[in-house]
C-alpha cells in the first residue's frame, strides 16, 4: 500500500516539476536582447551617435548629390519615425570633397545607447541598403559603435570655434532645417511618381533637381527672410572662400 501511494507522489510531482524545468529551458535558450550588450546603467546614457554612408564617386564626375535623398527617404526615414521618440537631437551632414572621406552622407543623432543599438541594427536590415551595396552604390558605410559615448553633451557636435551658447543650441536649429529638407524629398518624391511608377535613381535625380531649384529660386523669402527676421533684420558679414567680407 506504502509503494502504491509512494509511486502516485511521486508522478504527481514529476507532472509538476516538468513544466517548471521546462520552462525554466526556455528562458535559458532564449535568444538574448539588444539590451544584454549594456552594463547596467550604460544603456540609458545619452550621447551623440552617427551613421555615414561613402558614396561611389568615379574620377572626372560630379557628386551623385541625388543619392543623398535617396539615402534620407529609403534607408534612414523608415527606421527614425520608428525611434523618432526616442532621439532628442538629430540632424543630415552631407558633404563631398575629393580628399579620404569623399562623398558622404551622414545621419547624426542624439539619444541612448541602447536606442543607437536598435538605430545601427534596423539600418543594416533595411533592404534599399542592401541593394545599393550590392550595386556598388555604396563604397561602405561607417556605424556608430553603440558601446562608445564619447560625445555625451550636446555641444559635443557643433563646431569648436563658436561660441560655447551656440555650439548648445544650434543642433536645435539644424534639426527644424533636416525636418523640413527631409519632408520636402518626401512631398516631391510623392508628386512625381502620382503618375507614373519610376526608378529610384531616375526618381531621386529629379527629386533632387528640384531641391535645387527650390534653393535657388524660393530660399531666399521662406528660409534667409524669415531667419532674418528672428535676429531683427540686423546686417550679417559673409565671408566668401576667398576669405573676403561682405555684408548680407
Amino acid at each position: 500500500m506504502e509503494m502504491i501511494i509512494s509511486a502516485k507522489w511521486l508522478k504527481n510531482v514529476i507532472l509538476l516539476v516538468l513544466p517548471i524545468l521546462f520552462l525554466s529551458a526556455c528562458a535559458v535558450s532564449k535568444a538574448p536582447e539588444t539590451s544584454t550588450l549594456f552594463v547596467a546603467g550604460d544603456a540609458q546614457k545619452t550621447g551623440w551617435y552617427r551613421i555615414s554612408f561613402e558614396i561611389s564617386w568615379p574620377k572626372n564626375q560630379e557628386p551623385s548629390w541625388y543619392m543623398d535623398a535617396l539615402l534620407a527617404d529609403r534607408v534612414v526615414a523608415p527606421v527614425f519615425e520608428q525611434y523618432r521618440g526616442n532621439i532628442r537631437f538629430w540632424r543630415f551632414h552631407r558633404r563631398a570633397n575629393r580628399d579620404a572621406a569623399g562623398h558622404r552622407f551622414s545621419f547624426i543623432f542624439y539619444t541612448s545607447g541602447l536606442t543607437a543599438a536598435h538605430i545601427v541594427a534596423a539600418v543594416k536590415r533595411q533592404p534599399s541598403l542592401q541593394k545599393l551595396l550590392s550595386e556598388k552604390q555604396l563604397v561602405r558605410v561607417d556605424y556608430a559603435d553603440p558601446l562608445v559615448n564619447d560625445k555625451p553633451h550636446i555641444e559635443d557636435t557643433s563646431d569648436p570655434h563658436w561660441p560655447l551658447m551656440v555650439q548648445k543650441t544650434w543642433p536645435s536649429f539644424i534639426m527644424g532645417a533636416s525636418e523640413m529638407w527631409l519632408g520636402l524629398i518626401r512631398e516631391l518624391a510623392s508628386e512625381a511618381q502620382k503618375n507614373e511608377k519610376k526608378d529610384d535613381e531616375t526618381l531621386y535625380r529629379e527629386v533632387q533637381k528640384q531641391l535645387s531649384d527650390f534653393w535657388r529660386e524660393q530660399g531666399q523669402h521662406p528660409l534667409l527672410h524669415h531667419l532674418n527676421a528672428l535676429f531683427g533684420y540686423e546686417e550679417m558679414i559673409v565671408i566668401d572662400r576667398k576669405g573676403q567680407s561682405m555684408r548680407f
